[in-house]
């Protein structure tokens, strides 16, 4: 039986718990609760979507776990298919039955370079609408496409929540269009409070009318107009003149837009075998590790790359690679080091990646922020961040 088990199972989206033994996985669940008794979330996800069935010993291992939770005012939440539910019934454990056969249609098609919603129901597309939404970004295309015509009625929650993830696309220098249908225009326009985003509204009729792209460009041409009524009051002049706005006579506007003389290109500096100043962007404290060595690949690719550790966090980790790779990649590091008895296992998304000049050849920083990884190393930086505090 335990055979079909998966090796691991996912909790809370993040951490992966072993599955496959019974007693290591109540351990590993116990552990967890007991690291997170004092988190404000008040709810620990399961995800058991792939267990077809359940041995005896791993319901013993739920119900336990289950109890304890509840012992310490926390709610284990099982998400399961429905060859399984009837016997996590059996033990009142609360989960929600996720469909898993293939005849059943995802909340969310990823077809090309867009997404596309498949039913009206708002519920299924909310919860997968997060990691979705990460696949699209994860097209090479710049110019990608949100497709929720299908729907008739939108909440505000998931109006702000559209909202939010097309704006923190553009910081990926990704430009997603939004296609809705022509009884939500109003409604989302009011309810995404004003964001600049592009909309395109689907008509009966099968046509799409551009209801942003003319309204941006006005608000641009306003925008322009307005910087230009700032300067002629900053050099006290109510004409345009090239040389008091330092801007080429010959072309001193286009439709409001100003382009400025080309600087003197500065000289570049000296290359260094220092690596640069790393500028601060993890808030989770920083962990120096004796002799670190990093194998990285990037997922579904398999080749595996070396690099030398320059820091790890809770939340992500720095290190120098002989190659590089681009921002948003997904990439699986194993991190050894003289502090750890084991490898530590992470998978993550690239958030960085820089030149420099290192030991005489070019050579790149990259930064990886975690979005998994495993509870070997869950545990082991426990153990150093209190090794730390203790000293």
């Amino acid at each position: 039986m335990s055979e079909s088990l998966p090796r691991t199972v996912q909790v809370d989206k993040t951490v992966d718990i072993p599955f496959a033994n019974a007693s290591a996985f109540r351990n590993d669940m116990l552990f967890y609760a007991r690291e997170n008794i004092d988190q404000s979330h008040r709810r620990i996800e399961l995800d058991l979507r792939k267990v077809q069935s359940l041995p005896p010993e791993h319901l013993e291992a739920l119900e336990v776990v289950a109890r304890v939770l509840q012992a310490i005012d926390k709610l284990l939440l099982v998400r399961a298919c429905e060859e399984i539910s009837p016997a996590l019934k059996s033990i009142q454990v609360v989960h929600k039955v996720v469909q898993t056969s293939r005849g059943v249609v995802p909340p969310f098609i990823l077809w090309k370079a867009g997404l596309v919603a498949t039913t009206r129901d708002e519920e299924p597309l909310v919860e997968c609408f997060p990691d979705d939404f990460q696949r699209l970004l994860g097209c090479p295309q710049d110019a990608l496409v949100l497709d929720i015509s299908c729907l008739k009625t939108i909440s505000s929650y998931f109006c702000k929540l559209i909202a939010i993830s097309l704006l923190s696309a553009r910081e990926k220098n990704k430009e997603v269009l939004l296609k809705i249908d022509e009884t939500l225009s109003a409604a989302f326009q009011q309810q995404s409070a004003g964001a600049m985003i592009s909309v395109q509204t689907v008509t009966p009729a099968g046509t799409i009318e551009d209801s942003s792209y003319s309204r941006l460009a006005t608000n641009r041409i306003a925008i322009d107009r307005h910087r230009a009524k700032m300067l002629l009051q900053n050099h006290g002049n109510d004409q345009l003149s090239g040389k008091t706005l330092e801007v080429d006579s010959k072309v001193k506007t286009l439709d409001g837009v100003y382009r400025s003389q080309m600087k003197p290109k500065e000289p570049e500096p000296e290359p260094s075998n220092e690596p640069p100043p790393f500028v601060e962007k993890r808030k989770a404290d920083r962990f120096l590790m004796k002799d670190g060595k990093v194998i990285w690949s990037l997922r579904g690719q398999g080749q595996d790359n070396p690099g030398t550790l320059l820091d790890l966090s809770k939340r992500g980790t720095a290190f120098i690679a002989p190659r590089s790779c681009s921002l948003s990649d997904e990439v699986d590091v194993a991190i050894d080091s003289s502090d750890v008895s084991s490898p530590l296992r992470f998978s993550g998304r690239v958030s960085r990646c820089e030149k420099i000049h290192h030991n005489g050849q070019d050579q790149y920083v990259i930064g990886v922020r975690f979005f998994q990884q495993s509870m070997t190393a869950v545990i082991a930086l426990r153990k150093i961040e209190r090794r730390r505090n203790e000293s």
